[in-house]
């Protein structure tokens, strides 16, 4: 998974929090407003916590992908912009 952070100190305490190291921070120079790339295996969502969509661009692509931007119109106006993971598919 790639995270893209503003600044390196945002990417720098997402790490620390996740245990994640600091060798995976990367500047990319693409025009981006979030030059701060982590670099990780996998997501880790977690049943029963909330989680915040904050990167809408970055989950539709910029616009690109007309399905995830309705699923963000719909999070952000019918869910106050929060989404509680209540199940996951094939969890034990």
């Amino acid at each position: 998974m790639i995270l893209n952070f503003k600044t390196r100190n945002e990417a720098r305490k997402y790490c620390w929090k996740w245990n994640i190291p600091l060798k995976n921070i990367k500047r990319h120079n693409d025009g981006s407003n979030h030059p701060w790339r982590v670099t990780t295996e996998e997501t880790l969502f977690k049943v029963g916590r909330d989680y915040k969509l904050v990167d809408v661009d970055g989950f539709t692509d910029f616009g690109k992908h007309c399905a995830n931007k309705v699923q963000a119109e719909q999070i952000n106006t019918q869910l106050n912009g929060v989404i509680s993971l209540v199940s996951k598919d094939c969890d034990k």
